[in-house]
C-alpha cells in the first residue's frame, strides 16, 4: 500500500512539471492528507485542473504564463489553501469546501479579459484576488471568521463578493475607468471597504446583521453608491466627486451615516434614510456635506436624532457660485423627540426645509447670501414643527435680499427666532397651542414679518 502511494505521488509530480509548449493540459487529482500539487505552463492556451478531496493541509500552486491560461482547484476537506499566479489573457476558478483555515490567492496579470471566481465553504475562509486589465472577479464565501480582498487595476473593472456567516470582512479597490462593485455581506461582524478612482464609479453594498460597517470612497465622474444596512451598530461613510448620487439606507440602528460630495459636483444627490424604531428608537446621525449644484435629504425615524446638511458653494470660485440648492430634514420621533436638524447653505437660490414630528426638537437654518452682480438672493426656508411637538426652537439667519423665512409650530412652548438682513426680505410665523414665543427681526428695507399665534 505504501509503494502504491509513492508510486501515484511520483507520477503526480512528473504531471506538475513545468511544460513549455503550446496548447499544454495538466489534471492531478489526489486524496488524503498533506498532499501538494505545483503547475507550472508556459505558453498560450493552457489548461490545468487540480483536485484534492477528503484533503487535510493540502496545497496547490498554479503559475500560468500565456494567453488564454485555464485553471480549475476544488479542494474539500481542511485546512486547504490554493494559490493562482497568472499571467496573460486568464481565467481562474477555486472552489474550497471545508473548515478551518481554507485560503485562496489568485493573481492575475497582463492580458485583457482576465476573469476569476473563487467559492468557499466552511471556517476561517480567506480570499485575495489581483487581477489585471480589464478585469472580472468574483468571490463567495460561506462559512466563518471570512476575508476577502480583490484588487484591480486597468480598465473596464468588475468585482463580486458575496459572504455569509461570521467575521466577514471584504475590501475591493479598483482604480481605472468602468468600475463596477458589488458587495453582499450577512451575519456578524460585517465590514466593508469599496475604493474606487478615474471614471464611471458604481458600488452597491447590502450588508445585514450586527456589526455592520462601509465605507465608500469614488473619486472622479459619474459616482453612484447605494448602501443598505440592517441589524445593530450601523455606521456607513461615502464620500464621492464629481457626477455623484449616494442612497444609504439603514434600518434597526443605532445609525450613522456620512456622505460628503465636493469637488465641484454638479448635480449631487444624497438620500438617507434611517428608521431604528423597530429597535426601541436608538440614535440616528446623518451628515451630509456638498457643494457645487446640488441636493440632500435626510428621513429619520427614532429618538435623539441629529441631522447635519451643509452645501457649501462659497469654496467655488465666484464665477462657478452655484444656484439651486436644496436641503430637506424629516424627522419623526412621537412623545420621544430630542431631535437636532442644521441646515447650512451660503449662496444664493437655496431651498431649505425641515419637518419635526416629536418633543424637544430644535431645527437652524443658516442661509447667508453671495449673490453676484446684477442679481438676488432669493434664499426660501421652511420650518414645520407639527403635533406633539412641545418644547420645539426654530432658528432661521438669512443675509441679503428677497429672502423668504416660513416657520410653522404646532405644541406648547414653542419658539421661533427670525433674523434678516438686507431688504424686500419676508417673514411669516405661525404657532398653535400653548406658551408660544417669537421673534422676527428684521434690518434693512422692503421687509415684510406676520406673526399669527392662537391656542
Amino acid at each position: 500500500m505504501k509503494k502504491l502511494l509513492l508510486t501515484t505521488a511520483s507520477a503526480l509530480a512528473f504531471l506538475a512539471a513545468p511544460a513549455m509548449a503550446q496548447d499544454n493540459t495538466s489534471t492531478v487529482t489526489q486524496g488524503g492528507e498533506g498532499n501538494h500539487a505545483t503547475i507550472g505552463q508556459t505558453g498560450s492556451n493552457g489548461k490545468s485542473t487540480v483536485d484534492q478531496s477528503n484533503a487535510y493541509v493540502a496545497n496547490s500552486i498554479v503559475n500560468q504564463k500565456g494567453d488564454g491560461a485555464e485553471s480549475e482547484i476544488t479542494q474539500t476537506g481542511n485546512s486547504n489553501h490554493a494559490v493562482v499566479n497568472q499571467d496573460g489573457d486568464s481565467y481562474s476558478k477555486i472552489t474550497q469546501t471545508g473548515v478551518f483555515n481554507n485560503g485562496a490567492s489568485v493573481d492575475q496579470k497582463g492580458g485583457a479579459g482576465n476573469s476569476s471566481t473563487v467559492a468557499q465553504t466552511g471556517d476561517n475562509n480567506e480570499v485575495s484576488v489581483s487581477p489585471g486589465p480589464v478585469p472580472n472577479a468574483g468571490v463567495i464565501q460561506i462559512g466563518s471568521n471570512n476575508t476577502s480582498s480583490i484588487g484591480q487595476s486597468g480598465s473596464s473593472q468588475l468585482a463580486n463578493a458575496f459572504q455569509t456567516g461570521s467575521n466577514n470582512n471584504s475590501d475591493i479597490s479598483q482604480s481605472g475607468l468602468n468600475h463596477d462593485a458589488f458587495v453582499t455581506q450577512q451575519g456578524s461582524d460585517n465590514k466593508s471597504s469599496v475604493l474606487q478612482s478615474g471614471a464611471n464609479n458604481q458600488a452597491i453594498v447590502d450588508q445585514s446583521g450586527t456589526n455592520l460597517d462601509s465605507s465608500i470612497i469614488q473619486d472622479g465622474t459619474a459616482a453612484y453608491a447605494n448602501v443598505r444596512q440592517t441589524g445593530v451598530n450601523s455606521e456607513s461613510d461615502v464620500t464621492q466627486h464629481a457626477g455623484s448620487r449616494a442612497d444609504v439606507t439603514q434600518l434597526d440602528g443605532p445609525n450613522k451615516s456620512t456622505v460628503t460630495q465636493n469637488g465641484g459636483a454638479a448635480g449631487a444627490n444624497a438620500l438617507v434614510y434611517q428608521d431604528s424604531s423597530p429597535n426601541g428608537g436608538a440614535l440616528n446621525t446623518v451628515t451630509i456635506t456638498q457643494n457645487a449644484n446640488s441636493s440632500a435629504r435626510a428621513f429619520q425615524i427614532g429618538t435623539n436624532q441629529t441631522a447635519t446638511i451643509t452645501q457649501d458653494g462659497q469654496s467655488l470660485p465666484p464665477q462657478q457660485l452655484p444656484a439651486s440648492y436644496a436641503a430637506n430634514i424629516e424627522q419623526i420621533s412621537g412623545t420621544g423627540g430630542g431631535n437636532v436638524a442644521t441646515i447650512n447653505q451660503p449662496g444664493a437660490e437655496n431651498t431649505a426645509g425641515i419637518f419635526q414630528y416629536g418633543n424637544n426638537s430644535r431645527a437652524t437654518t443658516t442661509q447667508t447670501g453671495a449673490a453676484l452682480a446684477g442679481d438676488t438672493v432669493n434664499n426660501f426656508a421652511r420650518v414645520t414643527q407639527d403635533v406633539l411637538s412641545s418644547n420645539a426652537q426654530s432658528d432661521i439667519l438669512q443675509d441679503g435680499q428677497n429672502n423668504t423665512a416660513l416657520v410653522s409650530q404646532n405644541g406648547t412652548d414653542l419658539t421661533s427666532d427670525i433674523v434678516q438682513s438686507g431688504a424686500d426680505n419676508t417673514a411669516s410665523v405661525t404657532q398653535t397651542g400653548l406658551g408660544q414665543i417669537s421673534t422676527v427681526n428684521q434690518s434693512g428695507t422692503g421687509n415684510t414679518a406676520t406673526v399669527t399665534q392662537g391656542s
